[in-house]
């Protein structure tokens, strides 16, 4: 699947998106510490248990390809400046 919406940079924890969607990949713009996608409705609901994927550490694009149900939470690691590309629906 073809992301559609690419987000600006993201460097503290926060809500994407609402609903369910298609994480299509992130690009790790400034390299940090290691963070997560979550599958969660608001940062506050963003847990190990609903992680989609980790966050690599290094500067990269990198595929993921995983459906969220509840909403999209980035959670960068320290230091780290991320972007990802979703589509909704």
């Amino acid at each position: 699947m073809l992301g559609t919406t690419t987000t600006s940079v993201i460097t503290a924890s926060t809500l994407v998106v609402n609903g369910s969607g298609y994480l299509v990949r992130y690009s790790v713009l400034v390299a940090g510490a290691a963070g997560t996608m979550n599958n969660a409705n608001s940062v506050a609901n963003s847990s190990s248990s609903n992680a989609l994927c980790a966050t690599q550490a290094t500067v990269g694009i990198f595929n993921v390809g995983m459906p969220f149900v509840s909403g999209l939470v980035v959670n960068p690691g320290a230091g780290q400046s991320v972007a990802v590309t979703y589509s909704v629906g």
